[in-house]
């Protein structure tokens, strides 16, 4: 007697066949299992990002010698979290910078925290994870802190993150989009350079900011005053006239509907 078609696809000599039996959903999982240890990564792969509860699967193939079988196993939403956090310590990068998500268990974001892995841990900030970010935002680097100043929706954390002493932290604040009017202000008239521009970049800046900023000390500032599509006709016929020719001159284009130059 014939075996049934899964079956026969996970026994089959040519890995294509394998591996899109793996992905199948339709072939039972308890039929998959035997392509763990298939010869092939592809094979391993497919099996690896399957969406389903395969605890014991995932377990193994976390230590699969193919780093895009351990990727795909970091990025599965069904990874048990003990499998996830042993993932953490993966010494492939990309393996790692595949597992921040706002979902994630407690213990696999307490491993990603005080992970050594700068990257990793600002990932994990921009995630929408309230208990990542609240301990991130205390991070030592500032790549950390400005992820979680990027998308945080916690008032008291971003009004802190406003006012962090670094610039690049400021900077990605400026970007957030649930910024309040008296931050928009405060950031508008931020010592740095980099901090109003990003403001305006984000098309943060509210009317009576307009002003003020096209009258800014950076040419910088003032040219993406000119390039953004959210400042008014008059701020932009004021810049046609400005001391800076790039300056003025992006704004003569955006009067025109040509748009940055």
């Amino acid at each position: 007697m014939s075996e049934p078609l899964p079956e026969r696809a996970v026994r089959d000599r040519r890995a294509r066949v394998r591996a899109a039996a793996a992905a199948d959903p339709r072939v039972p999982a308890d039929v998959v299992r035997v392509l763990a240890g298939d010869p092939s990564p592809v094979v391993r792969r497919a099996l690896a990002g399957r969406r389903e509860d395969l605890p014991d699967v995932f377990a193994l193939l976390a230590w699969d010698a193919d780093a895009q079988t351990r990727e795909a196993v970091a990025g599965n939403p069904f990874c048990p979290p003990g499998v996830l956090a042993s993932l953490v310590d993966d010494p492939v990068d990309l393996v790692r910078w595949e597992i921040p998500r706002a979902d994630l268990d407690a213990a696999v974001v307490s491993a990603i925290v005080g992970s050594p892995d700068v990257t990793l841990r600002r990932l994990m900030a921009e995630t929408a994870n309230p208990e990542a970010q609240r301990r991130l935002a205390a991070d030592d680097s500032a790549a950390v802190r400005g992820g979680a100043a990027l998308t945080t929706r916690d008032e008291p954390l971003l009004a802190r993150l406003v006012g962090d002493p670094s610039a690049e932290v400021r900077s990605r604040a400026a970007q957030n989009p649930h910024l309040v009017p008296a931050q928009r202000h405060a950031l508008a008239n931020d010592r740095s350079a980099s901090v109003r521009r990003s403001l305006i970049q984000a098309g943060g800046v509210d009317p009576d900011d307009f002003d003020a900023l096209a009258g800014d000390r950076s040419a910088d500032v003032r040219w993406w005053l000119a390039a953004v599509p959210e400042s008014p006709a008059h701020i932009l016929r004021r810049l046609t006239t400005d001391a800076d020719d790039e300056v003025a001159g992006q704004a003569r284009a955006m009067l025109r509907g040509g748009g940055r130059r």
